[in-house]
Formats: C-alpha cells, sequence, structure tokens
C-alpha cells in the first residue's frame, strides 16, 4: 500500500489483481446484480487511486479498510437502487392513471413545455451546478455523496446546488414574467 501512496501504479494493479475478487464477492452478495458489483469493484478501486493517502495501517490491516470501503459503496448503491425502482413504480402508476382517465392536451401541452423550458434552463448553468443538481435530483444522491463522487468539499458541492437552483428559478421566474407579457400584448 506504501508504494500506492507513493504513486506507483503497477502497485495498485497488484493490488487490484490480488483482492478484486474478494471486493466483487462481497458487492455481489450485497447488491444481487454481477453488473453492478462490477461497478462497485472499479469504484472501489478508482477511491483507492484517488485517496490512498487515507489508509493508515496503525487503524487496522489494508483488507480490512478495503472491505469497509466495498460495503459503505454496496450499501450506498444498493439504496439507490432501491429508491430508482421506487421511483419507477410510482412513474408507472402515475402513467397508469392517466391511460384511465380521458387525456387533457392542455395539461399535456404544458409538460411538454416545461420540460422544454428547464431543459433550457439546465443549459445556462456551469458544468458543476448541472452535475450537482443531475446527481442530485435526477440519480438521487444526498450532497455529501456527490461531493466524494465529485472529489470536493462539502461546502463546495453545497454551493454549486444553491447557486444551481437559484439560477433555475431566476430563468423560470423571468421565463413566466416574459409569458405573461406576451400574452397582454
Amino acid at each position: 500500500m506504501r508504494l500506492v501512496q507513493s504513486g506507483n501504479r503497477e502497485a495498485l494493479g497488484s493490488l487490484f489483481d490480488r483482492y478484486s475478487g474478494l471486493v466483487m464477492s462481497v458487492a455481489a452478495r450485497i447488491l444481487h446484480n454481477p453488473t453492478e458489483a462490477q461497478d462497485i469493484v472499479q469504484e472501489v478501486f478508482l477511491y483507492i487511486h484517488r485517496r490512498s493517502h487515507v489508509f493508515n495501517p496503525v487503524k487496522g490491516t489494508f483488507s480490512s479498510w478495503l472491505i469497509q470501503i466495498t460495503y459503505s459503496r454496496a450499501f450506498t448503491r444498493r439504496e439507490n437502487l432501491g429508491s430508482a425502482a421506487r421511483t419507477d413504480c410510482l412513474r408507472i402508476e402515475q402513467l397508469t392513471d392517466l391511460a384511465d382517465t380521458e387525456i387533457n392536451f392542455d395539461r399535456l401541452t404544458d409538460a411538454l413545455s416545461a420540460r422544454a423550458l428547464i431543459e433550457k434552463a439546465l443549459t445556462e448553468l456551469t458544468e458543476r451546478q448541472r452535475q450537482t443538481l443531475t446527481m442530485y435530483f435526477f440519480e438521487g444522491y444526498s450532497l455529501a455523496e456527490i461531493s466524494t463522487r465529485q472529489s470536493e468539499t462539502f461546502a463546495n458541492t453545497r454551493h454549486h446546488y444553491y447557486r444551481g437552483i437559484e439560477k433555475l428559478k431566476q430563468i423560470l421566474k423571468d421565463s413566466r414574467a416574459s409569458a405573461n407579457n406576451e400574452g397582454v400584448a
């Protein structure tokens, strides 16, 4: 591990060869999905590459640190997958409800217009703001998880989140005012 901490990529490859099977088996037991487990293996070793300086051999062995990282990532992924599945079920139920009722074309037009407006507004955000809001609202990550994934401080992630929200509010407010002015004219 000391070689990895000093930047030796071959040492990281050796660790991967030695421990990837262990990480894969732990992740597969938690996630019950081999594809997701493979993603966790990549995520764990990328974390080790980026954050090897965090490892302290005085606090424990490398293998116990590795297992702790694996458990943490796998349980977080399982939680995110569960929330995504619940969201998909709710969307399906909403679509079923819509199918049972008469289609209101005005509502459909309004929904499509709102979607176009939001997509346009997202293009006016900075890249970090857009990534942060997308991960938060569409992928279900918490701000703490986003800061970890983006390798930035929690304060920076929170800053991107709130600045992005404020910018979106202003864009939507300006758009509504513009639409009202067009309706008056």
